[in-house]
């Protein structure tokens, strides 16, 4: 399992490491702390696969090349501009009122700027039933009414780590590196960085 990650950065690597990225990534969370928590955490997924990635905000970001990661989608104008569009990352809970406020932002932030890519990450623990429901009726919502198609979900469970990362400015991995929700954001990062892991799909009944 080791080599076969080794051989999958080396590849990463002699894909991405010469060019720019193509789109600006965005994470949208309820809070901004969580946001931050989020494109930290997306920022070390995307180095274990040995993928540098700036983080927007931080000293001698603003002209940097390569993969852009966002926080805050009022700071995306000009990297969505000249890119053409975004990769999208939305975090929320897995309760019906939690899936009501993803839609809400997806469709702000869809408003805005075209959606090549998005994923879904959610944290809280509902009826298995009930949860499935909602990622179905969200998923089928965002395509129908937004033309913004879900190309990966990730669940967190309660996301004890990324509200305490988002209380200390780090990210995920930083304070539980084998952790659930570490493999969680590696995972996603994978996906964002080519399709690495398989897509997680809702189910559906």
């Amino acid at each position: 399992m080791r080599e076969a990650r080794v051989d999958q950065a080396s590849g990463l690597r002699q894909l991405f490491g010469a060019m720019s990225w193509r789109r600006p990534v965005c994470f949208l969370a309820p809070d901004p702390a969580l946001a931050k928590a989020g494109v930290l955490s997306l920022a070390d997924g995307l180095a274990s696969y040995g993928i540098a990635a700036t983080v927007d905000g931080r000293d001698g970001t603003h002209d940097a090349p390569g993969l852009r990661l966002f926080d805050d989608p009022r700071r995306l104008d000009a990297a969505a501009r000249i890119a053409g569009g975004i990769d999208l990352v939305v975090q929320g809970s897995a309760d019906p009122d939690g899936i009501t406020d993803l839609y809400r932002n997806v469709k702000r932030v869809a408003g805005a700027h075209r959606i090549d890519r998005l994923a879904i990450m959610l944290t809280g623990s509902v009826e298995t039933r009930t949860g499935e429901r909602c990622r179905v009726n969200l998923a089928s919502a965002l395509e129908r009414f937004l033309g913004a198609r879900v190309d990966a979900w990730a669940a967190l469970g309660a996301g004890r780590v990324l509200r305490r990362a988002a209380q200390v400015g780090a990210s995920v991995q930083s304070l539980d590196r084998e952790g659930d929700e570490s493999r969680e954001f590696d995972r996603l990062a994978g996906h964002l960085a080519g399709g690495l892991t398989p897509r997680m799909e809702p189910a559906s009944h």
